[in-house]
Order: structure tokens, then sequence, then C-alpha cells
């Protein structure tokens, strides 16, 4: 029979971040109780769903910005990605351009600006905190520099059905962050590209030592997170067009 002593050990093996993560998940149930409590229109399907689409383009951002904080890097500026990759989409739409055209544009957009910030922190030396918060405020510069505070109205509702549509009983924006989640889980663990994001955030200069191309890596995954801002722009316009 094992002894009190044998047991208690056990407990040691519970590292402080699994610690954060089980309190917040606790939290989260707490929290969910009580308002199940307030009022029984919480946890109706429709309640649920609804709150899912509303966070549906920080969802997709948030998988993108995972791989950035896991090398070690930050991007404050992926709202401003997605705002003018939304300018960029709207104004094709509005000059008349069909959807298989507007979608590549929108995502190029997302993919270049993100590229951008990758170059900056890796070529040019710039800390990434820095180097993000001040393209954050030239991307909102020219947000409004190209519609002056002004909303972009008449688009189509072309994408509409990725945000708003059903596939059986399946809302068809559970199924796109699940695709993108999906993506993000290969990058990750199934892919050498997973292990070297780990080791540059690590230490980047062990990287180096072994082979590793930080600066490419570094440019991709920046790349990588605007292309998912991109995706964001395309749902957000799809969600809130007029």
């Amino acid at each position: 029979m094992a002894s009190v002593a044998d047991t208690r050990p056990a407990l040691r093996f519970v590292s402080p971040t699994a610690s954060r993560e089980l309190a917040l998940i606790a939290a989260i149930i707490l929290v969910g109780t009580v308002f199940t409590m307030a009022s029984p229109y919480f946890l109706s399907v429709n309640n649920l769903v609804q709150t899912m689409r509303a966070g549906l383009e920080l969802s997709i951002v948030s998988a993108g910005m995972t791989l950035v904080i896991i090398m070690g890097g930050i991007d404050v500026s992926v709202g401003g990605i997605v705002a003018v990759s939304a300018i960029v989409i709207g104004k094709a739409y509005q000059a008349g351009l069909p959807v298989y055209v507007v979608t590549p544009l929108g995502l190029l957009a997302g993919t270049a600006l993100g590229a951008l910030n990758g170059f900056v922190t890796t070529k040019l030396k710039v800390p990434p905190i820095i180097a993000t918060l001040g393209s954050m405020y030239i991307f909102s510069a020219i947000m409004f520099l190209v519609i002056g505070g002004a909303w972009i109205s008449g688009l189509p509702g072309t994408l509409s059905p990725l945000v708003n549509g059903w596939l059986g009983f399946v809302p068809a924006s559970a199924l796109v962050i699940a695709v993108v989640y999906a993506i993000a889980w290969v990058l990750l663990r199934k892919l050498p590209y997973g292990n070297h994001l780990y080791a540059i955030g690590c230490s980047e200069q062990s990287a180096r030592l072994v082979g590793i191309n930080v600066d490419r890596t570094k440019i991709l995954t920046y790349a990588f997170l605007g292309l998912l801002a991109g995706v964001a722009a395309l749902l957000y316009v799809a969600r809130l067009r007029n």
C-alpha cells in the first residue's frame, strides 16, 4: 500500500502554467454557471452561435498570433492589418471585381502587410513591439486617408454564407474556425516548421547555431499571421456589410 508520503509528490507535477490554465477553465465554468442560472437564454443554441460569429475574426487571428508568440514575437498591428485588408476588399467590390478576384486581393494585402512587419523586425533589427506599434499607427492612418472615416456601403453578400450559413446542423463559421485551427495544429505538431518556432522562442542564437534560418522563419510567421488577418477581413466584410 502506498503511503501518504508517496502520493504527495504527485502534486508537484502540476506546473505553474497548467495551474493557470486550470484556474482559467474553472473561472469560465463558474461564470457560465452564474449566467445560465441568471438567464435561460444564455446556453441556447442561438446565443452560442451568435457569440461565436461575433468573435469569429478574433478566433482566426488568434491562431496566427499563437505562432508569433511561440517564437518570441508579438504583433500589435494585426487590427490595422484587418482594417486595411477590409478596405482593399470593399474598394475591390465597389470597382465591380468578381469574388474570385476580390478574395485573393484581400488575402494578398494581409500577407504583404504581415511580411512587412516580419521584414522590419528581422532585417532592420527593430524590436517587434516597437515595429508593430509603429505599423499599427501607419495602417490606421492609411485607413482614414482612404475612407475618411466613412463606411464602405453597397457590398454584395457573396461571402455571407461563410459567416451566417449552416452545413447541416453545424454553423459554417464553426467549420471555418476548425479548418484554421487544424492548419495551425499541423504546422506546429506535424512539420519541422513548428519545431523551428519553439527553438527560436527558446533561444534564437541556439536556433541559428543548429542551422535554422531564423529570419526566414520569422518573416514567414508574420506573413502567415497577416494571411489570417486577411481571412478575418473577408469574414468581417461578409458579417458587417450594409
